[in-house]
């Protein structure tokens, strides 16, 4: 599975998590937060991409290197 992930929705936790629960279907018990997004990636059985846009140098925060991060793990 491919899935595609607009960076530019993951610059502040306000604006990340509502989208990536959405995008991802993550379930009701997701605690928006990042260790929360780690265990619900861990817990996906099928072998899936995610396609994530950059944002710009100008647009990127803390926030969006620290969520790469936890795709990337």
């Amino acid at each position: 599975m491919i899935l595609f992930i607009d960076g530019n929705q993951l610059t502040s936790p306000e604006k990340a998590h509502p989208y990536l629960r959405e995008r991802l279907d993550l379930p009701d018990y997701y605690g928006d937060n990042l260790d929360a997004l780690h265990e619900c990636l861990t817990d996906i059985c099928e072998e899936t991409c995610f396609l994530i846009a950059p944002v710009s140098r100008f647009d990127m925060t803390p926030y969006y290197g620290r969520v790469l991060r936890v795709f990337r793990d």
